[in-house]
């Protein structure tokens, strides 16, 4: 079990999951790595070597290995003379919080899209000490404008485009009518959409000796299964039963009663399966062939799974009990059920407009429809048909439709304000195919359908990255919107990186740019970016118009824009979640693949060292770019007074919990985790200061229960940016930045000196005194301050959240009549639960106001 638990630590790594099987398992597979176990807790807030979660086993000998050969840059933690394994660790178990008594009211529950009274005589108020909607803010004048501004009247022009595309149609695909091009789902490619693109399943990647631009393939052209499964090799496509060698899905074959059965040949390419069968995911490759020889991958061995499990009678493939020999997980997206036979909705962002059916993840578009998400409609194609969403109830509780289709079919539309964004219809190769090769449910996108009936909720997983999806389509639907390119102040452009990285990389031997390799995982992003340009170049006017200054592009993993191409960098606006201000950088991540310091030539693809390609710039431009929040669903804050929870008492002083570099390399987090980690036990900070400093086994209990009741929380890097800020002020905690020349959370916006203090990272020992020396006045000032600002940091405007946040804000209501709380305290306290969501000045409207003051600078 304690294996397990390990196991389960390292899935949680950026919040993966994956599903176990937990029986018994050999206790010699505990390696030597296994002694961690004893210092981290199986928590999810710990942030672990974003690792796939199918390669758990794979990641787990490759740790041990790189411990012995010290294979990162520095030495890890574990074995260097500064080693955090022989701290003895303080061991607590906090008591329970005491509740501030909240008198009972009759007030509704829910969220609120804000009253223009809250701003009405903005500028006499502006030395009042009233709250108002522009404090805290560095450029009040600029908030007032854009509050201000005379709504547009002129109709938002819907899209007109009626270039044809090839003779043919583009069959599996979609025609771009601005462009008169086909956009191709995964499979295909070509000018029609016609010549098959594979993807098949492997044992192994690409090297040297292999040819350029073929993937390698282990699995038979016309049977689709595994060429002989005692070969040795692993990638986590490999197949035991039918590959689908147009994503690298693996599904039950071999003759089974739930095997995934092809359409015949004379359907055609576009004829759905015959059957689709059970999918067979990562987690059941068995460990032995048919005729009980040892598989080519001793991985396998490891996870206790026969044939007999997955083809015998009551196999996984061939089972019509409730309780299989082994259960392997619902994948893809559209599968559903307890033994994953039913059909579910996917995401697609906007859900195709209601007018396309979502294939895990790419739009197929009616007839006179186009675009990435259906919205567009070809010239002289007739008036608009009746959307989906009208049929398919569970659409209308997932997403809205586009506000210019919603203008067009007569429902009610918010007046138009600016900034007017553009959003490109890229090629799905940039995203939408991104969402097909994920496999991997809950990696990608930030809400999901669940079961058979389609209720929809955020996404299991809670994947901060997921901020990609949710910002593409809250531009989608959004009044910001334009279809015309000609009065679009900004122009979006939508490209998946991180969900490239993660899990699409390394799945299977494609796609790559370019090099076929998958340790270098900022190189492909790298190329993938020059490659988009080149593309909007080629086909667009936009961006030479202005040279890119008008263009967005969000960079949210975990170093930002630091690797980006220097030629869109220099010009560009970026979103980023990582503000390092520093010229003449080098990578800070903890995990190697992600190091965009280290070099690649690989001839014939790379055939120069792929680092000149961002030689030159900054991570982060202060006015140019932004630092936004990460994505945070309502439950990851749901015991925080801005969700209506009881306020506690701050008894806390300070606190962190997660990733303390336990399983890094001295460089991860600038060793500043490392070193509160070891200073705060050492000299016995949580008994002398009530300074919590935990991996997670140290001080169990509830993370957002902790962060409601600190005064202080830790604000830190980890591989780079950290959450810690938003997750601290979210919760009302104030938030102590340690990050030397970084600027953090809509930093250049707000006023962050009213709301959070600095400390140097020289003066990290002092941290204690610095703490203790502030008044309890001044806190109390910082703590007013945060919650005049503390709604803007949560992305809060979808329906799903205009849906669930008020249950949450229901719940907690409850919980404070029900309570036997302890104290009173008066409507005037800062942390009095609130009881609405303020979502008209959430993360979304706060980076609209801030584009909105951007707009002359792209001129």
């Amino acid at each position: 079990m304690k294996y397990y638990a390990f196991i389960a630590n390292v899935l949680h790594s950026r919040n993966l999951l994956i599903i176990l099987r937990v029986a018994c398992c050999a206790t010699s597979l505990l390696s030597p790595s296994a002694r961690i176990v004893n210092v981290i807790d199986n928590d999810h807030m710990l942030e672990l070597p974003p690792v796939h979660a199918w390669d758990i086993d794979s990641y787990l000998q490759r740790f041990t290995q790189q411990i012995s050969e010290q294979r990162h840059s520095t030495r890890s933690l574990l074995n260097s003379e500064n080693s955090l394994r022989d701290i003895i660790t303080d061991k607590y178990e906090v008591p329970k919080p005491t509740y501030l008594h909240i008198p009972h009211t009759d007030e509704a529950a829910g969220i609120t899209e804000g009253s223009s009274d809250d701003i009405k005589d903005f500028k006499l108020r502006k030395t009042n000490k009233r709250k108002h909607s522009c404090q805290l803010f560095k450029d009040q004048d600029g908030c007032a404008a854009f509050l201000y501004q005379a709504p547009s009247h002129t109709p938002a022009p819907l899209p007109q485009g009626n270039k044809s595309c090839p003779d043919g149609g583009c069959h599996q695909g979609n025609c771009h009518h601005d462009l008169g091009l086909c956009m191709c789902p995964a499979g295909w490619t070509g000018p029609t959409c016609t010549q098959e693109l594979k993807r098949p399943c492997t044992h192994r990647l690409r090297t040297f000796e292999d040819p350029l631009h073929i993937p390698i393939s282990f699995i038979h052209p016309v049977t689709k299964e595994d060429l002989n499964w005692t070969e040795p090799g692993w990638t986590a496509s490999r197949c035991a039963g039918y590959c689908d060698d147009t994503i690298a899905m693996c599904y039950c074959g071999r003759g089974s009663k739930y095997a995934h059965v092809p359409a015949s040949i004379e359907a055609g390419p576009e004829a759905d399966p015959i059957s689709y069968g059970r999918p067979l995911a990562d987690t059941c490759k068995p460990a032995t062939d048919e005729q009980g020889q040892w598989a080519g991958h001793n991985m396998y061995h490891q996870k206790g799974i026969s044939w007999e499990d997955v083809y015998g009678p009551n196999g996984w493939c061939n089972s019509d009990e409730s309780i299989p020999a082994v259960r392997c997980g619902c994948y893809p997206e559209m599968t559903a059920g307890d033994l994953c036979m039913g059909r579910k909705e996917a995401f697609c962002p906007g859900q195709c407009a209601g007018h396309g059916e979502c294939l895990n993840g790419f739009c197929k578009c009616d007839q006179g429809w186009y675009g990435t998400d259906c919205s567009h409609k070809r010239d002289g194609s007739g008036d608009l048909e009746p959307s989906r969403f009208e049929t398919r109830k569970w659409l209308q509780a997932a997403v809205r439709l586009p506000a210019v289709l919603q203008a067009k079919a007569g429902q009610e539309r918010r007046e138009r304000k600016r900034p007017f964004i553009y959003v490109y219809d890229l090629p799905p190769e940039y995203n939408a195919r991104m969402l097909q090769y994920k496999i991997n449910p809950g990696a990608c996108s930030w809400r999901s359908f669940v079961g058979t009936d389609n209720w929809t909720d955020f996404n299991y997983m809670d994947n901060g990255y997921s901020i990609e999806t949710y910002l593409h389509e809250a531009l989608l639907v959004s009044s910001h919107r334009t279809f015309d390119p000609e009065e679009a102040d900004f122009f979006y452009v939508p490209v998946y990186i991180t969900c490239f990285m993660w899990p699409v990389l390394g799945w299977a031997d494609y796609p790559y740019y370019y090099a076929p390799e998958d340790e270098l995982r900022p190189m492909h992003v790298t190329n993938m970016l020059m490659e988009v340009k080149r593309w909007l170049q080629n086909h667009m006017p936009w961006w030479d118009r202005r040279g890119g200054r008008d263009h967005i592009w969000l960079m949210p993993h975990d170093e930002g824009a630091c690797y980006m191409p220097t030629e869109i960098y220099n010009t560009s606006i970026v979103l980023t979640h990582w503000g390092r201000l520093d010229l003449d950088h080098t990578s800070g991540s903890g995990y190697r693949p992600d190091n965009y310091s280290l070099p690649l030539v690989w001839p014939g693809y790379q055939d120069t060292d792929w680092r000149e390609l961002y030689k030159g710039h900054a991570c982060f431009t202060p006015g140019k770019d932004l630092v936004i929040p990460l994505f945070k669903t309502p439950k990851h804050f749901r015991k925080s007074p801005l969700l209506g929870h009881a306020p506690m008492q701050r008894d806390i002083l300070l606190y962190f919990k997660g990733d303390v570099g336990l399983l890094r390399h001295e460089g991860y987090s600038r060793g500043i985790r490392q070193l509160y980690f070891r200073l705060a036990h050492e000299q016995e900070w949580r008994r002398r200061y009530s300074i919590l400093i935990s991996s997670g086994l140290q001080y169990k209990g509830d993370y957002s229960e902790h962060l409601s009741r600190s005064k202080f929380c830790l604000a830190v890097p980890g591989d780079g940016y950290s959450a810690r800020s938003v997750d601290a002020i979210l919760h009302g905690c104030i938030p102590v930045v340690v990050m030397d020349n970084v600027t953090d959370v809509f930093e250049t916006i707000l006023d962050w000196s009213l709301f959070s203090i600095r400390i140097k990272e020289a003066d990290i020992h002092r941290t204690p005194d610095i703490l203790m020396g502030i008044s309890k006045t001044r806190v109390s000032e910082l703590q007013g301050n945060l919650t005049v600002v503390w709604h803007r940091f949560a992305w809060a405007g979808s329906v799903l959240h205009r849906k669930y946040m008020p249950y949450l804000f229901s719940e907690n209501r409850r919980h404070r009549i029900d309570h036997n709380l302890s104290q009173y305290v008066p409507r005037t306290y800062h942390y009095y639960p609130k009881q609405q969501y303020l979502s008209r000045e959430d993360a979304f409207a706060t980076l609209m106001q801030w584009l909105h003051g951007r707009i002359q600078n792209t001129r």
